[in-house]
């Protein structure tokens, strides 16, 4: 790992002036730096960082969400049932579609910029006092848990609902260290596999690596018995009361019945029932846009399983796809479960001048043509949009997917056509 000896020089290496006068997004975002620490340095470096907080994730009880397909809409699921009891909850969630506040949600709203400003605060000094001891900044995965728990602190909430990042034993929401923490694992597969394994057993071990000193966990519908074998086996090994959840119909059916698993153990922990609310899906999941005569769809699917679940859940007929994918994703993959939508995808590339890169658009399209689809390159989420409009007639549905980067940059583009 890259060093830095003085706690000045972490605004430089964010291109930050020094001081805290930032905006909160351009702070958090400029810290997913290249090269930042991966596995278990980066373990060390997330619990260096509430250690210098009092450690803020201890101060209520804690539900963890791990998997690889499925955590962010259990976690909003889960987060609207809890609010819905009458209690008080601080979610951490990822990625954020339109608002980087979505990432540490207060009663399943947007906190404040006075709530989010203090926690700031607070995580900035602690980083500043993490590089003097470790000569590197936690990642910016770490310093968003960490804003969730200061948040969540400082309102004195009754619950945390933490979604976890890629991974478990070496993911930086792992220093969630209550035993009474409730275990989530959604549905596993192949994804981030130059840091988890290349193997759906070896990412089933490193995700359920958090259930270590824990006292109960919900699995829930597993595409793969091999993962939820693994699963199995390090629950009992470790003395923990494991509920399994059967498949539904789709990813959508599989996630409220997992919440409703999750709310039976929660109302024990919490000692109050749970009731049942409408479900509703997070920003980027399924997510419909009537515009310009056309249906949109905007999906952050972002690796083959999620693609396929995508596919699976749509209803009635798509006429075109616009998609970009992340440059650390299957390409292949990801390529043939686009391919299988059998319409013409429109392929485009993002860059939002740090964090992931795509694979550029030419790369993809090649990769949709390999897979025996029909594909076209444009040079950005813009072009793309357009094209997709230009090549459909009113009433089509159009599906926008591959990233929860390409989201954001979509729906600007999609109020544009007509």
């Amino acid at each position: 790992m890259e060093r830095f000896h003085h706690p000045e020089q972490l605004y430089s290496l964010y291109n930050l002036p020094v001081g805290r006068n930032v905006h909160l997004t351009e702070w958090l975002m400029s810290l997913a730096r290249p090269g930042a620490a991966r596995g278990a340095d980066a373990v060390t470096l997330a619990a260096a960082l509430v250690a210098e907080l009092d450690f803020p994730q201890r101060s209520a009880p804690a539900i963890h969400i791990v998997g690889t397909a499925g955590k962010g809409t259990v976690a909003v699921l889960l987060t609207d049932r809890l609010v819905a009891a009458g209690l008080s909850v601080a979610t951490h969630q990822s990625p954020h579609v339109v608002n980087v506040r979505e990432r540490f949600l207060l009663n399943g709203q947007l906190p404040e910029e006075a709530v989010t400003g203090a926690a700031r605060e607070e995580v900035s000094a602690a980083i500043e006092r993490v590089v003097s001891g470790y000569g590197v900044p936690p990642t910016f995965f770490a310093v968003t848990a960490a804003m969730s728990w200061v948040i969540g602190r400082n309102a004195m909430v009754d619950v945390f609902v933490t979604e976890a990042g890629i991974g478990g034993r070496t993911d930086a929401t792992s220093v969630l260290d209550r035993p009474d923490t409730l275990t989530v694992i959604t549905n596993i597969g192949l994804d981030h596999t130059d840091v988890l394994g290349d193997t759906v057993e070896a990412i089933a071990e490193s995700k359920s690596g958090v259930l270590r000193g824990r006292q109960s966990a919900v699995l829930g519908p597993q595409s793969s018995d091999r993962a939820a074998a693994v699963v199995r086996s390090i629950a009992r090994n470790g003395g923990i009361h494991l509920t399994e959840v059967a498949s539904g119909a789709n990813w959508l059916a599989d996630a409220i019945a997992t919440v409703e698993a999750v709310a039976d153990l929660a109302a024990v922990m919490l000692d109050r029932p749970l009731p049942s609310v409408v479900p509703r899906l997070p920003p980027g999941r399924m997510e419909v846009v009537e515009h310009g005569g056309r249906r949109w769809v905007l999906d952050g699917a972002h690796n083959p399983m999620k693609l396929a679940a995508l596919k699976r859940g749509m209803s009635g007929s798509v006429e075109s796809v616009v998609a970009a994918i992340g440059a650390g994703k299957d390409l292949k993959g990801c390529a043939a479960a686009l391919a299988r939508f059998d319409v013409p995808v429109i392929t485009s590339t993002f860059d939002t001048g740090v964090g992931p890169r795509s694979w550029s658009a030419a790369e993809l399209a090649k990769a949709v043509q390999a897979e025996g689809g029909s594909a076209s390159s444009t040079g950005s989420v813009d072009e793309a949009v357009h094209a997709a409009f230009a090549v459909t007639a009113a009433g089509a549905t159009i599906v926008v997917t591959g990233s929860f980067l390409v989201l954001s940059t979509a729906r600007e583009a999609i109020a544009g056509v007509g």
